[in-house]
Formats: C-alpha cells, structure tokens, sequence
C-alpha cells in the first residue's frame, strides 16, 4: 500500500492535491494499493545515487516508492531523474521526438507515423456488435443482445468496442446479456484527427 504524495494530480473534494499542497493545506490521503513487478538497480550513479528500473502498476508514485525505501534502511531519499519506457501497450523505443515530429510534418509524413487509436487498447478484451448498434452505442441507448457477435466471459471489465468492424471506444460486460459503453469515440474525431 502507498501513500500518493501532496504533489500530485490526484483530486480529493474535487480539488487536486497539488493545488491544495500549493496553497499550504495539509489533507489525509489514503493509501491505495500498487504493485511491483520488478526492481534491478542498473549501476551506482556517484555517492549515495542509484539507477534503478521499476516494472510497477499503474498508480505507483516512483518518488514515493523512493521515500519508502529510504525509511526502510533508517536515512531518507528522493527521486532527482525519473524516465519512463512504457506506459501499457507504449515503449519508448516506439516513440519519435519533437523535431522528429515536425520534420515528418514538413514532408506531410506525420499520418504515416501515427498508430490508430484504438492501439491504446491492445492488451484488453474485445467486444463486436453488428453494424446495427451503431446509433444505439453513439446516443447511449441500450444494446441490445440481437446486435452482439462476440463478447469476452469475464464481467466488469474494460473492453475494447467494436462496431461492424471499426473501434469505436471502450465498454464492459456488466452481465449475461448486457453490455455498458464507458467512452464512445465518433467516427468524426477520428477523421478530425486525420485531417
């Protein structure tokens, strides 16, 4: 369990923390339950400094986890350079830079370089409704079960959403028959984006 810090964008009666930290208040914050998959300390990196890789969950604090271990062998410590290489399906040797970006903008590249939308969702479960639900997933109306070719066993979890054959956001499987939209993304956005 970790205790996320007051410098953070973690919202508490609507206000986020690191707001309130700003303004000199102090709230309890509760410990939320993280986990770490793995720890290597890469090398020293000068007196007292460490690199290290964390593989952790997300919701970790890295500086926390730091301020941890330094309690745990009796001193203090802090986090002074923090790179992260993947977030979900996204590693970092996948990623361009700035002027990567804008020289594949200036040779009218960039759409070439952009992976779809619904890449974010790789590693979740799929649901496949008929064409026919289209309208119903885009004005929140109730899908109904005729309009279902395919949904995973599991129930409450976050699905990818497609609809004849495109994505078209996340949902859920709240029961036998039931399937609960959580973010509709219109085809509109998508040509928006592309344009």
């Amino acid at each position: 369990y970790q205790r996320p810090p007051m410098y953070s964008a973690l919202k508490m009666d609507g206000q986020k923390l690191v707001n309130l930290a700003r303004k000199g208040k102090q709230v309890e914050i509760p410990k939320r339950p993280v986990e770490i998959f793995e720890t290597e300390l890469i090398a020293p990196a000068g007196p007292n400094r460490f690199l290290f890789r964390v593989r952790c969950s997300k919701g970790t604090y890295v500086r926390t986890l730091c301020q941890d271990w330094g309690k745990a062998l009796g001193t203090v410590a802090h986090l002074s350079f923090l790179l992260r290489t993947q977030t979900g399906a996204y590693k970092i040797e996948d990623s361009l830079t700035l002027e990567e970006i804008t020289a594949l903008g200036e040779q009218g590249a960039l759409l070439n370089a952009l992976q779809p939308i619904e890449s974010g969702c790789d590693t979740l479960p799929r649901i496949d409704l008929t064409i026919q639900a289209k309208r119903a997933v885009l004005c929140g109306q109730e899908i109904l079960p005729k309009w279902i070719l395919a949904m995973p066993e599991e129930q409450k979890t976050p699905c990818q959403l497609w609809v004849g054959g495109r994505f078209m956001g996340i949902a859920q499987r709240t029961d036998e028959n039931t399937i609960e939209t959580q973010k509709v993304i219109w085809e509109e956005t998508c040509n928006a984006l592309q344009r």
